[in-house]
Order: C-alpha cells, then sequence, then structure tokens
C-alpha cells in the first residue's frame, strides 16, 4: 500500500500540479494579464522663424483598466497643459472631442485655434514656416496620444528634435493578477505536503522535510545577507550581497522581476518557490516506500 500511495504521489506531482504551474507561470511572464494604466508627461518648445516662442509643460494619464496582456500600447483622452509664452496659462485637451478649453474660452482642436492658445498675445504670422511645422508635429503628438501610437512604456527619456524640441517619459504600471494565481497555486504544495500522503518517501529525507529545511535555509541566506548588506552600505561588501539575495531569490527575478527581488513579496515567493522545487524533486528521486516512522 505504501508503494502505491507513492506512485499515486508522483503521479500527482506529474500530472496536474507541474503542468499547471508552468502554465501559471508563463501566464505570468509573457501574458501578465491584469489591471494597468498609463502616464506621460514632459516639456517641450515650438520656436517660430521669427523668434516668437511656446513652451508647453504636459501630462496625460490613462486609468486603470483590465488588460488580458499586458498593454504594449496605451491611449490617452486627456491632456493637461501648462503654456508658457506671452502670457501664461492652463489647457486641458480632450483628445475623444477634439477640443481645447481654458479658463475663458475653447475651441476645436486644429492647427489653425491650436497656433492661437500657444503663441496668445504674441504676433506671429500664417506662413511662418518653422511655427507651421512645430503647431503640425504637436498635433501628431496629440494623435498618437489619442490612438495608441505613441513609443511605448519605458524607463528611459524619450527626445524630440525640431520642428518641437524636447522630451518626455512614458510610463506604465498596475498589477499583474496572473502572479496572484501562480502564489496561490504555489501555496497548494506546502497544504499537500501536510497531508499524509505528502510526506511519503524512502527512509531518509522526506519531501516535507525537504520543503521546511530549504525554506529555512533560503530565508536564513537572505536575512543574514541583507543584515550584511545594510551594515556595509555603500560598499563593495553590499553590493556582493545583493549579489547573493538576486542569486537566492532567482525564482522572483525570473518570474516578478527585478524591481520585486528586494521586496518582501519577493523574498517570500523566492524561498516558497525554492523550497517546492526541492521537496518536489526529493518526492520525484524517492521509490515511494513510507518512512517507516511516519507509519
Amino acid at each position: 500500500m505504501s508503494k502505491i500511495a507513492g506512485r499515486k504521489s508522483r503521479r500527482l506531482v506529474c500530472l496536474i500540479y507541474l503542468p499547471i504551474l508552468a502554465a501559471l507561470a508563463a501566464i505570468s511572464l509573457f501574458l501578465q494579464p491584469g489591471v494597468y494604466g498609463g502616464l506621460v508627461q514632459g516639456h517641450i518648445m515650438i520656436v517660430s522663424s521669427s523668434g516668437a516662442f511656446s513652451s508647453v509643460n504636459f501630462k496625460a494619464t490613462a486609468p486603470a483598466t483590465w488588460h488580458w496582456t499586458r498593454p504594449r500600447s496605451i491611449t490617452y483622452e486627456q491632456v493637461a497643459a501648462k503654456v508658457f509664452s506671452e502670457k501664461e496659462s492652463s489647457v486641458q485637451i480632450d483628445l475623444l472631442k477634439s477640443r481645447w478649453t481654458t479658463a475663458d474660452q475653447s475651441g476645436p482642436l486644429d492647427e489653425s485655434s491650436l497656433r492661437l492658445v500657444l503663441f496668445q498675445g504674441q504676433q506671429i504670422s500664417d506662413t511662418d514656416v518653422d511655427l507651421n511645422a512645430g503647431i503640425r508635429a504637436f498635433m501628431h503628438f496629440l494623435d498618437q496620444l489619442k490612438d495608441g501610437s505613441l513609443p511605448g512604456p519605458r524607463h528611459h527619456t524619450y527626445t524630440t528634435q525640431k520642428p518641437i524640441q524636447g522630451s518626455f517619459n512614458h510610463f506604465s504600471g498596475g498589477s499583474n493578477y496572473g502572479l496572484f494565481g501562480l502564489f496561490g497555486w504555489l501555496l497548494l504544495w506546502p497544504v499537500y505536503l501536510l497531508l499524509p500522503s505528502g510526506a511519503s518517501s524512502h527512509a531518509g529525507l522526506t519531501p516535507r522535510w525537504a520543503f521546511v529545511l530549504t525554506l529555512a535555509f533560503v530565508a536564513l541566506v537572505d536575512a543574514v545577507a541583507i543584515g550584511v548588506a545594510h551594515l556595509f552600505s555603500p560598499s563593495g561588501i553590499s553590493e556582493a550581497m545583493e549579489f547573493v539575495i538576486g542569486m537566492t531569490n532567482l525564482p522572483t527575478y525570473l518570474i516578478l522581476g527585478d524591481r520585486a527581488v528586494f521586496s518582501p513579496l519577493g523574498y517570500a515567493f523566492g524561498a516558497i518557490a525554492w523550497a517546492t522545487i526541492v521537496s518536489i524533486f526529493v518526492l520525484l528521486r524517492r521509490p515511494g516506500e513510507r518512512n517507516p516512522e511516519e507509519s
């Protein structure tokens, strides 16, 4: 009976737990379903051939919404801008309605009205080549915000050249809900090990004890490395300890990313992942006989 129980345990691991764990890991890593939003903010300047100029600080936000895959492009509906020319003014741009609004006026979002908004109080010519090119480029930028064709979110700053000079940042943030499913499924393994069949093994190290010992070892290494890193920061020793933490939490780095490695969730995920991997290895390597001490 003990051999049958051992075979059933290994069959359960191979046919149910591991494939689902691999599928959830792939979903979390590649599809990343969840709730995501976006932010674009920056500064541009348009300078006319005659020397007139307009400086614009702008910010656009996209509220967090559900996506089955992490969005590579984000659409925006509203832009808040601060315009500095002869006069300083705040402008709200509604991209869906193609209209702009200031404190005392509003109008359609087209090149002619945008020219007046950006260069209010200045003498400008309708035939100014540099100014018209700058207005068209800014309109194109607004169209990119609206249809999601703006260069995608990243950590580094984007820069723009003439006819509009400036820079902007494009960020995306949110929650990868696939990770909740992965973490929840991962936690089912220690629950399984609490069952009598979950500890079945040949005499010696059982999967249950393999899980506990690995979990304790990884947690201890993390605690020591974190303590040493804080004690000797900043120095080469602290950098070495950060490398140790990264290695002990390699599953966290691979699935959650580098930012999560040095977080409480990252430490917990890494320790439980290693403990699960080691205990599954012990279960699959053992012939399936129950330890007499556990009978």
